[in-house]
């Protein structure tokens, strides 16, 4: 019974061990590790690691295919049968290197092929070159009959103390073929037998860029004394019509790859050809810069560029080298990258470089790009030229594109539906098509002459847009609803709505003409400038109560007390509102944010600044609001600006439409206008005129090409009194004009009393189109002589009624003199004059005897004789 249960058992057990199969050994080897079914998706082992750190590597087998893939690997094994890859038994293995390996091995071939074999490469260019070497043995060994090819690979194979490359056998079974491959062969130059050693064949063949493999001889089976053969011991060598053999030049390797000093300090390079070769002379590339650059390439042979030996994928950086000229460029049609910046270009030709990937030209002196030809182009950047035009139509995959800082006045990227990025600030740019950009993520066009931007077609891509500095009256970014950072600084909005804009965490609007701001809908806005618009009153209530609230104090910017623009005001109780919101308004002023507690603008200009509650930045001048007084002291103010514009763009020394403001002038000072701007303006209207009054102890000097003093209002009266001289370089010009079908209307009057004095001067006449010029406390027109008031034609004028022009105008207090005939003394001879004179009508009376002032003629007046007789 136990025999019949132990039976049983048995073959339960091996039933069950029937339906697990083994796993499949394919008979291959890497690193000394053997590839089966259970490892095949991911072949690992101690020898196996990474090429380039920091990148992933791997080595995957596809039974289905027979293809071992391996990616970023290096293998570096010692000892004797150590090798790096062995192939024992898979006929028909093919191995492709997907990106550059390093395989080597000290005591035994690297490589070794049992049965047949094909190494490939993905690209097949010198990018992804795969680099065997072998120290002791052969870098290569084909074995028992095998046929290995290398087709469309990109291989350094080197050996130190022996072949690259030998057959195994004695019978010389094994045959190498080479097809349309990059191939770079070394082995010493003695004591080996050949690079390419002991094969029954071999073949070639192949066009662009194939097969770079013999050191030293232009003949395939010549011996050279001293050194190896290139090839040695093949029993039959095929080579295609168009490969052939050219001279070599000596190149120093890598130092990666020199191990032995004393034997191997360079090596030479064969190259293969299917054209005529190119000479580099000035000829064909008339830069010496450029030539001296290319005769240190791999590609030039004795002096001469073999064209169909670059490789595809060819990478050319020939920065900072001086160079003015890239002709020449054009041989090299497999060119991907080129890299020309900093130079000194001042054309460049592309156009027969269509496999053009990457091209940076920037820093150079390039007036015109056109790249229509080259539409593989996917990035290009052409930043710092002197570019006018510039063509990228065709270039459909193009994604990202840098061409700031040119001369620019158009710029057409539609239809780009794979660009994220461009750049094109620092133009003269007054147009973008953007149409069909529907990836872009960045617009960078600051500081360029655009009145609109279309950014529809970015829609939900677009996050970041930088436009400030331009002309921008208007700019819809309502469907770009991803935006997180908008600087549109610098513009002429009036309005902007970002209402869609939930996302927006960055916003810069400053000095605009925004009159008002809703922010209510910008939940995750973390920072706000928008100083130097035009938000007050009501509007500015809205805007902070419409302020996203924080968790933690914000600041935003509010006011620029520095910039002329400023047209913002905010009230204590709007600080405080947009404090409970979690958001600090900081103002700007005299080079510093400071926080606010309130900034209020008032209606005068300095220098193109604007008054504020925080000072009038204006060296020797102070504004009281609360009496409306303008302090001048020892000022000197000269207005900076154009003819025309606004307020804050001209060149008014001051400009002033606060009602009733007194400017109190003390010591010496000096207000000027520029380019056709006066030094003061006083802005009035009909219900509230300018009533302004010039007063005070010192000397005010006005200078201007035009009014030194403009009384721009209707219905008003400009005072000047108090002990103040007013010295106007410039007319001192009252508001006229001419109504159509009546005449010229005057409209404002010209008061000058107690002890000022005034003085004008300009080319037409320094004191004219007033209403009226009234003269109080005994001031006269002193000078020039003879010359009164017309007021009948409203401006002083000579005797004979010519306008007194080109000479200084002088108003002053008369100086009383009681000898009133004129007889050397004073007597009642005087008094008998006065009494003379009270006898006539008042109409004709001569008020020069009105003695004390008083505006009549009377006792009061022969009093004062009286008293200066007791004296």
């Amino acid at each position: 019974m136990k025999k019949l249960l132990s039976s049983l058992l048995c073959t339960l057990l091996c039933a069950l061990c029937s339906t697990v199969s083994a796993a499949t050994n394919y008979g291959i080897k890497v690193g000394g590790v053997s590839v089966t079914s259970d490892n095949a998706a991911n072949v690992t082992g101690s020898n196996i690691k990474e090429n380039v750190m920091g990148r992933p590597y791997y080595v995957v087998y596809e039974a289905s295919t027979k293809t071992l893939r391996m990616y970023n690997v290096k293998i570096d094994r010692t000892g004797s049968n150590n090798r790096a890859i062995l192939n024992e038994s898979c006929d028909g293995l093919t191995i492709v290197f997907e990106d550059a390996c390093w395989l080597k091995a000290a005591d035994a071939s690297p490589l070794r092929f049992n049965a047949n074999t094909t190494i490939k490469c993905l690209q097949g260019t010198e990018s992804d070159t795969t680099f065997v070497y072998g120290v002791d043995e052969d870098a290569i060994t084909v074995a028992n009959g095998a046929t290995l090819t290398i087709d469309g690979a990109c291989l350094h194979v080197e050996a130190t103390n022996s072949s690259a490359i030998i057959g195994n056998s004695s019978a010389r079974t094994e045959k190498l073929y080479i097809k349309n491959s990059i191939f770079y062969i070394a082995a010493h130059y003695y004591q080996v037998e050949g690079a390419i050693y002991n094969m029954a064949l071999l073949s070639m063949s192949g066009s662009s860029g194939s097969t770079r493999a013999f050191p030293r001889n232009d003949k395939l089976n010549d011996h050279n004394p001293g050194g190896a053969p290139s090839i040695n011991n093949i029993t039959s060598i095929v080579i295609s019509d168009d490969m052939k053999i050219a001279h070599y030049k000596e190149q120093t390797i890598s130092a990666e790859f020199i191990r032995d000093d004393e034997f191997r300090t360079g090596m030479e390079w064969g190259v293969n050809f299917e054209k005529a070769l190119i000479p580099v002379d000035a000829a064909h590339f008339p830069d010496a810069n450029f030539r001296s650059y290319l005769l240190e390439t791999p590609y030039i042979v004795k002096s001469h560029l073999f064209a169909s030996d670059i490789p595809k994928g060819n990478f050319m950086d020939i920065e900072n080298k001086e160079i003015a000229s890239l002709k020449g460029i054009e041989y090299f049609t497999n060119l991907l990258y080129l890299y020309c910046e900093n130079n000194q270009l001042t054309t460049l030709d592309l156009s027969a470089n269509t496999m053009l990937l990457k091209l940076r030209c920037d820093n150079n002196n390039l007036t015109s790009l056109d790249l229509s030809k080259n539409t593989s182009l996917n990035y290009l950047s052409a930043s710092n030229n002197q570019l006018t035009t510039l063509n990228v139509k065709n270039c459909t995959l193009l994604e990202q594109l840098e061409c700031d800082n040119n001369k620019l006045s158009s710029l057409d990227v539609s239809g780009k539906e794979k660009m994220t990025s461009l750049e094109c600030q620092g133009n003269a740019l007054t147009s973008i098509n953007l149409s069909g950009c529907t990836a872009l993520k960045s617009l960078v066009c600051y500081s360029n002459k655009l009145k609109t931007i279309d950014v529809s077609s970015a829609g939900n891509s677009l996050t970041s847009l930088t436009a400030y500095e331009n002309e921008l009256t208007s700019l819809d970014v309502t469907a770009n609803t991803k935006l997180t950072s908008l600087d549109c600084s610098g513009n002429k909005l009036t309005a902007l709505n970002l209402s869609q804009n939930k996302q927006l965490e960055t916003l810069k609007c400053y000095d605009n003409r925004l009159t008002a701001l809703n922010l209510l809908y910008t939940v995750n806005l973390t920072f706000i400038s928008c100083y130097s618009n035009q938000i007050t009153g009501d509007a500015m209530t809205e805007f902070v109560s419409g302020l996203p609230p924080q968790t933690s104090t914000k600041v935003f910017y509010i006011v620029n007390h520095d910039s002329p623009a400023e047209g913002n005001e905010i009230t204590a109780e709007q600080v405080a509102t947009a404090k409970n919101r979690g958001w600090l308004p900081c103002h700007y002023y005299n080079n510093d944010w400071y926080d606010t507690k309130e900034c209020l603008l008032y209606d005068i200009w300095i220098k193109s600044r604007r008054v504020t509650n925080h000072g009038t930045q204006a060296s020797g001048t102070t504004y009281d609001h609360a009496t409306k007084t303008l302090t001048l002291t020892n000022a000197n103010i000269q207005g900076k600006g154009a003819g025309t514009g606004s307020i804050t763009d001209r060149g008014y020394g001051i400009y002033c439409e606060e009602p009733g403001v007194t400017i109190d002038v003390k010591g010496t000072c000096t207000v000027a206008g520029d380019v056709d701007n006066q030094a003061l303006v006083l802005y009035g209207t009909n219900t509230n005129p300018s009533k302004a009054t010039i007063t005070g102890n010192g000397t005010l000097n006005l200078k201007s090409n035009i009014e030194a003093i403009y009384d721009s209002g209707t219905n008003d009266t400009l005072t000047i009194g108090g002990n103040v001289t007013v010295e106007a370089e410039g007319s001192i010009y009252g508001y006229s004009r001419r109504v159509p079908g009546r005449e010229r209307v005057y409209y404002n009057s010209l008061l000058i009393k107690d002890k000022a004095t005034v003085k004008a001067k300009s080319s037409d006449c320094g004191i004219y189109s007033w209403k009226e010029l009234l003269l109080k406390d005994r001031h006269e027109i002193i000078a020039p002589e003879g010359a009164y008031w017309d007021a009948e034609n409203h401006y002083v004028s000579y005797a004979d009624g010519t306008t007194v022009g080109d000479e200084w105008i002088t108003i002053a207090v008369e100086e009383l003199t009681y000898d009133l005939n004129n007889d050397g003394k004073i007597s009642t001879a005087d008094i008998q004059i006065i009494i003379n004179e009270m006898k006539k009508a008042q109409a004709s009376q001569n008020m020069a005897y009105d003695l004390n002032g008083d505006g009549k003629i009377s006792t009061a007046d022969i009093q004062v004789i009286i008293n200066e007789m007791k004296k």
